[in-house]
């Protein structure tokens, strides 16, 4: 199963999800395909910020935490062994 389809399926990024970049990035350069929803994330996030539905200050932590993502899934060597976990 795709990355993609493994921590996306049936729903978009959200705001909520900001808080699980770090253990996005665990999975390496398998997580590159999702690299421009990421962006696209940052996109929101400072919408959200510029509509004054976010603090600044605020915003400026989770955009950072994307970005690290971001950064780190770019500069990604390996990934884990993915297995599937069946149905």
């Amino acid at each position: 199963m795709p990355l993609r389809k493994l921590c996306i399926t049936g729903r978009d990024l959200k705001q909520e999800d900001w808080l699980s970049m770090k253990e996005l990035t665990g999975y390496g350069k398998a997580a590159r395909e999702i690299v421009p929803d990421l962006k696209a994330l940052i996109v929101q996030f400072n919408t959200e910020c510029g509509n004054d539905q976010f603090p600044e200050d605020c915003n400026k932590l989770r955009v950072e935490s994307v970005r690290k993502a971001i950064k780190a899934i770019e500069a990604a060597k390996n990934q884990p062994e993915l297995r599937s976990i069946g149905k």
